[in-house]
């Protein structure tokens, strides 16, 4: 993946670290946990557990690995944001994703 989102230091840094943690209790390999950018054959979403509605992308990967679904990462490029500003609390959205992580793992 290639970030050219101008996101700063701090999120960056975030990132990376939700996605180790996500790749080491599921011993996948990807590059970004946060990427809502997705693909899933129709068939199989009746397997998946999901009621996330603010952490999917997260969801998504845990919920597919748990369940013996191929995961396989596209590279995509993630563009600066053109207008507006982000709605996702610093402190908080790191406290929610965590939640979020380890509830899907445990459930």
């Amino acid at each position: 993946m290639t970030d050219r989102s101008g996101n700063g230091i701090t999120r960056q840094s975030g990132i990376k670290a939700f996605t180790v943690l996500i790749n080491a209790i599921t011993k996948m390999e990807i590059t970004d946990c946060t990427n809502g950018f997705r693909a899933i054959r129709g068939s199989m979403l009746g397997k998946l557990l999901l009621t996330e509605m603010r952490f999917s992308a997260p969801e998504l990967l845990i919920e597919a690995r748990k369940n013996g679904l191929r995961i396989e990462e596209i590279p995509v490029t993630i563009a600066r944001r053109k207008t507006g500003k982000t709605k996702k609390p610093k402190l908080g959205y790191a406290v929610g994703l965590v939640q979020t992580i380890f509830v899907t793992w445990i459930r």
